[in-house]
């Protein structure tokens, strides 16, 4: 469920824009230089109590999974005294201080379908680092986090200096916490149901933050330690990359644009570079391509379903020892 608080606009200063297929056009630039501009617009009390209303009006008349959720999550799963907290203190808090604890009105739900949107133009950003992790199995049968996409070299021409990284390379520390301490920080502040979600949408969280239901990150960049196939060590600072959604800021009502949400899966398509295309096997379902660099040559297997969809399961285990 979104909420819009008010629909306010900005100007800002154009740098790098990007066209999708799907005609959403997109506008970058540094952090660093934009972060004056993305600003929250401020909010009288009783625009705030408005806000709480709404969405205790929503909890109470609207959310059908009520039952389910106090089953599985306890009290904390009804916003009711959550939200009185903040009406009691409504008129002493910040403008900061109220978009910070609204924002969190539903996190005891755990349901990553209902939330509270920022109001515009704040919604209209996310931050991105030019580079994408994932968990992966080391050579050691060990689970780490490994760079898994980077920008294009185009992208990254226009928006800061070349960064020596490759696909697979091991993130070791993410600024002053090792990766693993890092990674269980974020699962715990997830709000999402299971811990499958939980783990997932916290490794997305190393490199993109949606501006619609989280804030700006506190610095400019992060610094990051990586190990390489070599089994060398490097570090690297790494600035964050501000995507402006043109679309959003030209619309009147969250409900033209689908209130910014957007499938994390793609956040980085309009500007990854794959480095070869998928090759296609007797078993629709089942590609693989090589990945060449300076590291060697290296296999990665792509299985679109757990249900093949021409071999038998047998005949599929096989095409894949093949490969």
């Amino acid at each position: 469920m979104l909420f819009q608080f008010f629909r306010i606009y900005l100007i800002f200063t154009l740098v790098v824009t990007c066209s999708l297929a799907s005609a959403v056009e997109y506008e970058y630039k540094l952090l660093k230089d934009i972060r004056s501009e993305i600003v929250l617009p401020t909010i009288s009390t009783p625009e705030r109590l408005l806000v709480l209303n709404q969405i205790q009006f929503v909890y109470d008349e609207l959310f059908i999974h009520q039952e389910v959720k106090l089953r599985d999550f306890g009290i904390s799963a009804n916003p009711t005294a959550y939200i009185n907290n903040i009406k009691a203190r409504v008129d002493k808090l910040s403008d900061t201080e109220f978009y910070q604890q609204v924002v969190k009105a539903y996190d005891g739900l755990r349901d990553l379908h209902t939330g509270v949107v920022l109001p515009k133009p704040y919604s209209c950003y996310r931050s991105v680092l030019p580079l994408s992790f994932k968990e992966v199995l080391d050579d050691k049968g060990k689970l780490v986090v490994a760079v898994e996409k980077l920008a294009s070299k185009e992208f990254m021409q226009q928006m800061t200096e070349f960064l020596p990284v490759k696909n697979g390379d091991v993130l070791l520390n993410y600024n002053s916490a090792k990766t693993q301490t890092y990674l269980n920080e974020l699962i715990g502040k997830s709000i999402a149901a299971n811990i499958d979600a939980r783990r997932r949408n916290a490794l997305l969280a190393f490199s993109t933050k949606s501006h619609a239901y989280t804030f700006l990150p506190k610095e400019d960049s992060v610094k990051l330690k990586f190990r390489n196939q070599r089994n060398e060590e490097y570090e690297l600072e790494v600035p964050w990359i501000v995507r402006k959604n043109i679309d959003c800021l030209k619309k009147s009502s969250y409900e033209e644009i689908g209130a910014s949400r957007e499938n994390l899966n793609e956040i980085f398509s309009e500007f990854q570079e794959e480095d070869q295309e998928w090759e296609s096997t007797e078993e629709p379902t089942l590609k693989y391509k090589k990945i060449r660099n300076s590291y060697g040559s290296f296999g990665v297997i792509k299985i679109e379903s757990f249900k093949s969809s021409v071999l038998s399961p047998n005949e599929a285990i096989r095409a894949i020892q093949k490969l």
